[in-house]
């Protein structure tokens, strides 16, 4: 057997991820024929075949899957010694790599962010405004602001509030249906909703709840809140949107308060072993103190 090229690792799991030539290079910001003399490379190292590619892309074979798992214990084992490395750095500086979801990172987090990089030049900071679970075990990113707390025992979740959804119309909207406060009548006027991927999501289930027994179906669905927001303010129709959105705009009126609709538990979550982190634990401060200032506007009203 030739000597394995450990560099060739990464784009084997690439490739098992993308499920292409292509989107691996994408990923891995080189030409797909790098990636493809790669794949080869460690296929004649390790005497065998690692794919079945046809139209629909690259499949691995059995050798191939046997062979990903041992490279993905190979990654999780070198993040962990990347972090344990890294979590001995005490400047406030270098890079942080932020993810949570569209709105959140627009409306909440990047707004505020100027006071903590006037305060630590040095700081550079990545947020991936993203609406998936990116992994914080394989360094996909440092640190996540979520909606849920994580079960795994190698991550920390420090809980920072309070995130409310309430049902929002837009003004001119309520007056042309006689929509007011306290009521939701998705059988009197058009509902905008969200699309089959948020399916299992509790926000979707309380609307498609709610829409039910009228057997009312949204007019427009979204997988994105920021596009239900636009929907809603351009008066398509009434929607369930966060709090932190829909209060600051003037155009919308709260017909459903958060306390008839939903709350969910802010959370910032990253891995015990870059706990000690300087710029994290800067940062995790920064976002927790920030977030006790802006509790009204994160929860929602009471009314």
């Amino acid at each position: 057997m030739a000597r394995i090229d450990w560099n060739d690792i990464a784009f084997f799991l690439a490739v098992c991820r993308a499920g292409s030539l292509s989107a691996a290079s994408r990923t891995l910001g080189v030409e797909h024929t790098t990636v493809g003399r790669r794949i080869a490379a460690l296929e004649k190292a390790l005497g065998s075949r690692l794919f079945d590619r046809s139209r629909d892309g690259y499949v691995p074979t059995a050798r191939g899957a046997e062979i990903r798992a041992l490279a993905e214990d190979m990654e999780t084992a070198a993040d962990a010694l990347t972090r344990r490395a890294e979590g001995g750095d005490t400047r406030v500086g270098g890079t942080l790599r932020v993810t949570a979801t569209e709105t959140l990172s627009s409306h909440f987090l990047i707004p505020r962010l100027p006071q903590l990089m006037a305060r630590h030049p040095d700081l550079r900071i990545e947020v991936v405004a993203d609406n998936s679970t990116l992994s914080l075990a394989r360094r996909e990113a440092d640190v996540a602001l979520r909606l849920a707390r994580p079960t795994g025992g190698s991550l920390v979740a420090r809980s920072v509030g309070e995130i409310g959804y309430g049902v929002y119309a837009e003004r001119a909207f309520c007056r042309k249906h006689s929509a007011t406060p306290g009521t939701f009548e998705p059988d009197v006027y058009p509902v905008v909703g969200f699309d089959e991927s948020y399916a299992d999501m509790r926000l979707a289930r309380w609307l498609a709840a709610a829409c039910a027994p009228v057997g009312a179906r949204p007019v427009l669905v979204s997988n994105s809140l920021a596009s239900q927001y636009a929907a809603v303010a351009a008066g398509i129709g009434a929607g369930v949107l966060p709090s932190y959105l829909a209060e600051p705009d003037r155009r919308l009126v709260c017909l459903l308060p958060p306390a008839r609709v939903q709350r969910a538990d802010l959370w910032l979550v990253y891995h015990r072993d870059v706990r000690e982190l300087a710029r994290l634990r800067v940062f995790a401060d920064f976002v927790a103190v920030e977030a006790r200032k802006a509790r009204a506007l994160l929860a929602g009203p009471a009314r």
